[in-house]
């Protein structure tokens, strides 16, 4: 049994992982300024209020709970609010991550995960990335993740601490927050209503469902070593927004949906880089990553997911 803390462990993924963890019989103790209401604490999934930018907050929470792995998921995500706040969102990823890097280093822990992002690629230079691929991110949200993947490589240079990054690609599924493709158009359709977006349509992206970053992730944390330091996990495909909208219909016939030509564009007008589809063999060959949802599958999923939860 492993005890494993999870910065970020209210949100999207970070619960998502440390319910994971829990189920499989480790201490998740997920780390986070607030936490849903309609999730309880148990023995083996503890709920801890921090900061990932306390720094006496993150190393006390490491050494309390005698953690000896690390999944570093807290951020301020988002295009948008990383261009109206920039300070505080490089606060938060770059020192945080920092924080985080410092509490693993004195109390000895053995491996760090950091959630990365596809985002460091900025404008995809190929239809499909690898870990290889220029990175030139255009927003500073993912300039924050490609600066702490330096600052990790500068701590394990420096200390010897083993820190994992991990570039996944648009995350879907139950309980994401953000008014985003697909979750607009799976609400609309799960809701009955309709939904016409004038544009958008032709936007590549690699959509990958919630479970399959989760098994990927798990699988990085348990791996016995590593000979990376980065790894993309996604699906090897980008379907277009137009691919979603006809998946989604073809799942309900009867859904009143649709999408316009063009490219997105972020709140706040922000045009979205252009982007493609992640090449995660890196990840499948070393330690076996590969993504059980297809497209279909996961707004498959997704929906019914929806349809549970609002009755």
């Amino acid at each position: 049994m492993s005890n494993v803390l999870i910065t970020g462990g209210g949100g999207f993924i970070g619960l998502a992982l440390a319910e994971s963890i829990a189920a499989r019989g480790d201490i998740a103790v997920a780390f986070d300024v607030a936490f849903p209401v309609n999730r309880t604490p148990s023995p083996r999934l503890q709920f801890v209020r921090g900061d990932v930018t306390d720094t006496a907050g993150v190393i006390a929470a490491v050494r309390k709970y005698d953690i000896h792995r690390v999944i570093h998921a807290a951020a301020i995500v988002g295009i948008a609010p990383s261009a109206e706040m920039a300070t505080t969102v490089i606060r938060v990823n770059v020192e945080g991550s920092i924080n985080v890097f410092e509490a693993a280093r004195i109390h000895g822990v053995s491996r760090v995960i950091h959630m990365s992002s596809e985002e460091v690629y900025g404008e995809y230079a190929t239809p499909i990335v690898d870990e290889g691929s220029p990175t030139f991110p255009q927003m500073p949200y993912g300039a924050t993740k490609l600066a702490t993947e330096h600052f990790s490589r500068a701590w394990r240079n420096m200390y010897g601490l083993e820190v994992i990054n991990l570039r996944i690609a648009c995350v879907y599924g139950p309980r994401l927050p953000r008014a985003r493709i697909p979750k607009i158009l799976v609400d609309a359709v799960a809701a009955q209503q309709e939904l016409h977006l004038p544009e958008g349509g032709d936007s590549p992206m690699d959509h990958t469902y919630v479970d399959d970053i989760v098994a990927g992730t798990l699988a990085a944390l348990d791996h016995p070593t590593h000979p990376f330091d980065v790894y993309n996990l996604g699906t090897g495909s980008a379907p277009t927004v137009f691919d979603v909208v006809a998946v989604l219909k073809e799942i309900v016939p009867t859904a009143r949906i649709s999408v316009g030509p063009g490219e997105i564009k972020h709140p706040g007008g922000y045009a979205m880089p252009r982007k493609g589809a992640l090449n995660s063999q890196r990840a499948a060959n070393v330690f076996g990553y590969r993504p059980r949802f297809d497209l279909r599958a996961g707004l498959s999923a997704y929906l019914a997911s929806v349809k549970r939860e609002t009755g």
